[in-house]
């Protein structure tokens, strides 16, 4: 139904139950948070699993980290486990529009050269574990960058890297940050609230090079399973022009 809200000087709508404006304000902006304390807020992300077992889990009852999902590749060489948006080429970096990825988690156990995994968290286009196609993220691997933390950013799969000069360290929280600003002209990489490096290069910002985002962990080597831990994840965005 609709009607005229004199009042309001708006007509109304009636849409899922509720009276609502017919015309509504034009969006500005997003934000999609995801504390993974229940099965429903995982929903809210893909996940996709290879050789290995998804678990949603309060794990050793961390004070400060309510709600953990636990990434596990099992004891499968080439376990994977990615939790990533539905949508894996829905939005476009630059072009005017801000965004910001976060996320808090935790390596138990490091990658070795006998058990070995990579680690990705950002914003990425692939529920596989591998490479981003097109994508701006964190990624860690013992063999990759000394083991510390890496910046990456890929456009149509040429890339550009960084050193965030940040040695990643068993059994420690970590907040990540990636954060590409609005001209698509750069993307700064931060752990725990600092700045670590910055990218200008293969930014993925051209028409058909869109992304979504996400965390992945990937076995390569070994049948020992590994884990990360996830506390959250949280995006948002700030158009630059309503839409």
């Amino acid at each position: 139904g609709i009607y005229y809200n004199s009042n309001k000087k708006k007509f109304r709508c009636y849409e899922n139950g509720t009276w609502v404006d017919c015309i509504r304000t034009p969006r500005t902006s997003f934000y999609v948070y995801s504390d993974m304390q229940t099965s429903g807020n995982a929903s809210l992300l893909l996940s996709t699993t290879t050789g290995g077992t998804n678990s949603i889990t309060n794990v050793n009852s961390v004070a400060g980290h309510p709600g953990i999902w636990e990434h596990g590749t099992s004891t499968s060489a080439t376990g994977m486990n990615s939790l990533v948006a539905h949508g894996l080429d829905t939005g476009l970096l630059g072009n005017g529009d801000a965004y910001v990825y976060e996320a808090e988690m935790r390596i138990p156990t490091l990658s070795t050269g006998t058990e070995t995994f990579t680690y990705r968290s950002g914003f990425m286009d692939k529920s596989d574990g591998s490479d981003a196609t097109d994508g701006c993220y964190f990624r860690y691997s013992d063999g990759t960058n000394s083991g510390k933390w890496q910046g990456v950013c890929r456009s149509n799969t040429t890339e550009s890297t960084c050193d965030t000069g940040i040695t990643v360290a068993a059994a420690t929280w970590y907040r990540l940050n990636v954060i590409p600003n609005s001209a698509g002209t750069s993307t700064d990489f931060q752990t725990d609230g600092t700045s670590r490096c910055q990218l200008t290069t293969n930014i993925p910002t051209g028409a058909g090079r869109g992304t979504g985002f996400g965390s992945a962990l990937t076995k390569s080597a070994g049948t020992t399973a590994r884990t990360v831990d996830l506390d959250y994840i949280e995006v948002s965005g700030q158009l630059g022009t309503a839409r």
